[in-house]
């Protein structure tokens, strides 16, 4: 009956060793390199004061020297930008490295404590393969049996310490590559943002040559372009407001035969900002509506955010736009803007290339899409597609073409 006692207890704690939970310990989080350097700080600094610098410019460019020394030290904060996301975009790529590394490490550090979690599970088996009954049940082993127990605890022991070892390698190695999911995510963020900044310098230093050669570095001419420029906003503003139109749903009139109309009243756009003046392209997009039109039709995606959303298109704070002609050789396609004499209008619409055309004076733009038995069908960015254009307009001002 004692004997029979102690083999039971035996076995019970046996049992409890081979079935005792594991507990992983929590993993410690492996340092970063991604301090920022005081180099880093300085240069965000100098950012931030030029940026607050650049309102104050602006208050003082009603002149030419004060629009290209604007535009100067705008490109300048640009410039200081790019340099920025260079230097974040190196620290990041090392941070990324130095992650790799440890996650190589990390792996042949798992596969090594698997390998010897396999040999200690070995060693348990051999261990098991003893049955422990007879020994228990032979008095005369009483002294093997303890040593065999003994021996047993010792690598029990070992297999629990490899396991929680390996947990915890494990854990790291999840985590380190989380981490580097992130950095390799944040990285793509930093070259994006450096690519807008690289085309927003070129876009600015464009903006200066542009303004120069428009001006022809004369205030006298500049002066003259800013009198220009606030007639005809004023002229679409006063139209668009005469029409008693306002915002629409996004797509509402239809995207019109051949899907490429778009109107200056849609709600993903109409409430946009003309370049960087304070007009919106619901009152004064009309021209921009009938450029994206255009562009689509020849199979070139554009609405009229894409203008208004890049002031090189427009004289600094104003939503005055350039002449298309201006950017020749760089629309898609190989495709240029020059101006024609109303008496070829039909013969390029016979030739199906879309005619821009104002109407009422230079007081709205349209797109004359055909003629058909002597009228001419227009996209209006304020009416809506395939309109009859004699129901609204006549022909009056300038017209050009996109070939």
């Amino acid at each position: 009956m004692r004997r029979s006692a102690c083999a039971l207890i035996l076995i019970l704690h046996l049992l409890w060793l081979s079935s005792a939970p594991v507990f992983a310990q929590s993993a410690t989080p492996s340092p970063t390199n991604g301090a920022v350097t005081d180099e880093q700080i300085k240069l965000e600094q100098k950012i931030s004061e030029y940026e607050k610098g650049l309102n104050d410019k602006r208050a003082e460019s009603n002149t030419l020297a004060g629009q290209l020394q604007y535009l100067d030290k705008e490109s300048y904060v640009t410039q200081l930008k790019i340099e920025e996301s260079e230097a974040k975009i190196v620290r990041v790529k090392k941070e990324a490295e130095l992650l790799a590394n440890r996650i190589v490490n990390l792996d042949q550090k798992l596969d090594l404590q698997l390998k010897n979690y396999v040999i200690a599970a070995r060693e348990r088996y051999k261990q098991r393969t003893v049955s422990l009954i007879d020994y228990i049940l032979n008095a005369d082993n009483a002294t093997g049996l303890i040593h065999t127990l003994k021996y047993r605890k010792v690598t029990e022991d070992k297999a629990q310490q490899l396991v929680i070892q390996t947990e915890e390698t494990k854990q790291n190695f999840e985590n380190e590559k989380q981490k580097r999911e992130k950095i390799e995510e944040e990285l793509l963020v930093l070259q994006k943002q450096l690519q807008q900044e690289q085309v927003d310098l070129a876009n600015q230093q464009q903006s200066k040559r542009l303004l120069i050669a428009t001006t022809k570095n004369q205030e006298s001419e500049y002066q003259a372009k800013i009198s220009e420029a606030k007639a005809q906003i004023l002229s679409l503003k006063n139209f668009r407001q005469s029409t008693g139109t306002n915002t629409i749903a996004a797509g509402a009139l239809g995207t019109g035969e051949g899907g490429w109309y778009y109107s200056q009243r849609d709600e993903r756009w109409a409430g946009a900002y003309m370049g960087n003046s304070n007009e919106t392209v619901l009152d004064v997009g009309c021209f921009i509506s009938s450029l994206s039109m255009v562009l689509t039709y020849y199979g070139h995606p554009t609405t009229p955010l894409f203008f208004s959303s890049n002031a090189k298109y427009f004289l600094p704070f104003s939503a005055w736009a350039y002449g298309p002609a201006n950017f020749n050789g760089g629309w898609p396609a190989g495709l240029n803007y020059h101006e024609i004499p109303n008496s070829e209008i039909d013969g390029y619409l016979n030739r199906n290339i879309p005619v821009i055309t104002s109407v009422r004076g230079q007081s709205h733009y349209v797109v004359l899409k055909k003629k058909v038995d002597g009228e001419y069908i227009m996209n209006d960015p304020i009416y809506g597609p395939d309109l009859k254009l004699s129901q609204y307009y006549s022909l009056s001002g300038r017209a050009a073409v996109f070939e």
